[in-house]
């Protein structure tokens, strides 16, 4: 009777142990599977992709730096980078200063300047009949160079001004036709009054060869 009861406990014990195998076969089974779900549900975040004009602008910010764009009566015009907070009189300075003929009460150089701004310094307009003519006042009403003579075999009357003169009037010059006309107005508008005949070379589409045509038939 005692090895029948001996008997029966060991094969419990093998029972219970085979049961303890299974489930923890079981549980791995269930955390591998839980693993490999997880895990492709799992995205890796891209990388950042900063650009090199990224990080220069950046720096350029941080430095408390901005670019402004100068135009018109300057000694060197294009792109400008100044201190935040500068304001327009430091551009023009950053910029070379002003040239002669430069008309300063069109542009408020007092004015704050922002990142990415354009500051146009006209030129002068002459009117005509001026006895002044040809003659371009600086900064500080300080008279800039004298244009070419009015002497010769017709008299400065009988020229077109190319300072003063509208498309319609540049049309009539020799080799200008109204497209051209209209480049040499926007050209005087951006750069200010010429300050000899030559400067009409500066004009794209006016060449050594245009301008000798047209030469004696222009003052400014």
């Amino acid at each position: 009777m005692r090895e029948i009861n001996e008997a029966e406990e060991e094969a419990d014990m093998q029972r219970k142990g085979k049961r303890k195998i299974l489930a923890a076969v079981a549980v791995g089974v269930i955390s591998v599977s839980f693993y490999g779900w997880w895990s492709k549900t799992q995205k890796p975040e891209p990388e950042a992709v900063v650009s090199r004009a990224t990080v220069v602008e950046a720096a350029r910010k941080e430095q408390g730096e901005i670019v402004v764009y100068v135009s018109g009566r300057v000694e060197h015009p294009g792109v400008i980078r100044v201190s935040a907070g500068a304001r327009a009189i430091d551009v023009v300075n950053a910029a070379g200063g002003l040239l002669s003929g430069a008309d300063v009460s069109k542009v408020n150089l007092a004015q704050s300047v922002k990142d990415g701004m354009q500051i146009n310094v006209p030129g002068q307009p002459i009117m005509a009949g001026d006895s002044s003519a040809g003659k371009y006042p600086g900064p500080g009403n300080t008279p800039g160079r004298t244009g070419s003579s009015s002497s010769g075999n017709k008299s400065a009357e009988e020229k077109i001004n190319i300072n003063i003169a509208d498309a319609s009037e540049l049309d009539k010059l020799p080799g200008v036709g109204p497209a051209m006309a209209e480049k040499i107005v926007e050209w005087r508008k951006t750069n200010g009054p010429f300050q000899d005949g030559e400067e009409l070379k500066k004009v794209k589409g006016i060449g050594e060869e245009k301008y000798r045509k047209l030469k004696d038939k222009i003052s400014w």
